[in-house]
């Protein structure tokens, strides 16, 4: 799911993926960015995405780890490569989710700036957490 999630992003799809549930929380309250906050719910979350490909005219979310970090959480790192619309600038990163699934449905993604914070966030070591292959 997660994966599919990440595939519609990159796709430019506006709306939460159909696996996400109703009440889908978006937490990129850790961002750096200028859409820093907490999304709730599909009509925020869409409306953030809106907001978000207004502003770039080119994404890339390659995911380069997956991590289950229990039955619930998946840790997910990635790079990302965006070209702005207007300035036609492009800026690339390295940064990490946390995924939460429950019940069959994609419950919420909090953004960190680093694997160690997100892991760290998830009371987890690098030791504690297992690479999907």
């Amino acid at each position: 799911m997660v994966r599919r999630a990440i595939d519609s992003i990159n796709r430019g799809e506006l709306r939460p993926v159909e696996d996400a549930a109703d009440d889908f929380t978006m937490d990129w309250s850790n961002s750096i960015g200028p859409l820093r906050g907490v999304y709730r719910g599909r009509a925020q979350v869409t409306r953030f995405m809106e907001s978000f490909f207004e502003a770039w005219d080119e994404l890339q979310w390659d995911v380069q780890e997956m991590i289950d970090l229990d039955s619930d959480h998946v840790l997910v790192v990635n790079k990302v490569r965006m070209r702005g619309r207007a300035s036609g600038a492009v800026v690339q990163a390295i940064g990490s989710q946390v995924w939460t699934v429950r019940n069959g449905k994609l419950e919420s993604v909090k953004v960190f700036q680093s694997k160690s914070e997100a892991l760290e966030a998830a009371g987890l070591s690098g030791q504690d957490a297992h690479a999907d292959s």
